[in-house]
């Protein structure tokens, strides 16, 4: 499994705890209901500001939706992007 499928089950799975569907996720991260299926499959990767609405909408932490991920990086990927998210 690569760093897209780990995040995008990640997403799908704090989706299906807060028993959202794809359709309400899509519409209030402003984005197609198919793009957010091909994000939880791993076959898309959002921009930053698309992967921000996504965790605003989902009320999801960074650092949950990346566990797991973290373990891909060099150390510079890490620091890259966890300044990007401000963890």
């Amino acid at each position: 499994m690569n760093e897209k499928e780990i995040i995008g089950r990640q997403l799908q799975q704090y989706r299906e705890e807060k028993c959202f569907t794809q359709g309400l996720v899509a519409e209030k991260s402003c984005i197609s209901i198919n793009y957010l299926s091909s994000i939880e499959r791993g076959i898309s990767f959002p921009r930053i500001e698309i992967l921000l609405r996504l965790f605003e909408t989902l009320k999801a932490p960074p650092d949950g939706v990346f566990q797991g991920v973290l373990s891909y990086l060099t150390p510079r990927q890490e620091a890259e992007i966890s300044a990007e998210l401000n963890l």
